[in-house]
């Protein structure tokens, strides 16, 4: 029980680092090229952020609302892949950059939770 209380600590941990590393990259973007092909290492980041989201799910086998909400990011951040242009950049970047947020929100939310769950 133990173990799976550490480890749960942990891959939050994870995600909210892997999180706050896509969120700045996305942050940092200026320009339509900087979020329509986005390098590889942060692809790799986003893969490796769902697969703690999995692993935290297989691991506490219960689904919370908050553990949605990443998806929102996902879906901001593969909008300017197939749709983004010059002519729409103006308001895809906003949503890009504010989407991207929706990475750390279930993260804060469920530590949040867990503190709360061990302090009562």
């Amino acid at each position: 029980m133990k173990n799976k209380k550490a480890i749960h600590s942990i891959l939050l941990l994870v995600s909210l680092l892997l999180g706050a590393l896509v969120l700045f990259y996305y942050w940092k973007a200026e320009v339509l090229i900087d979020i329509k092909f986005v390098p590889i290492n942060i692809m790799i980041l986003v893969l490796v952020y769902i697969a703690t989201q999995f692993l935290k799910r297989v691991l506490t086998k219960n689904q919370n609302w908050w553990d949605w909400l990443y998806y929102i990011s996902l879906i901001t951040i593969a909008l300017p892949v197939f749709i983004g242009s010059e002519e729409n950049v103006s308001w895809l970047l906003p949503l890009t950059q504010f989407g991207v947020l929706f990475l750390i929100v279930p993260v804060l939310i469920e530590g949040a939770n867990t503190v709360k769950q061990q302090k009562g």
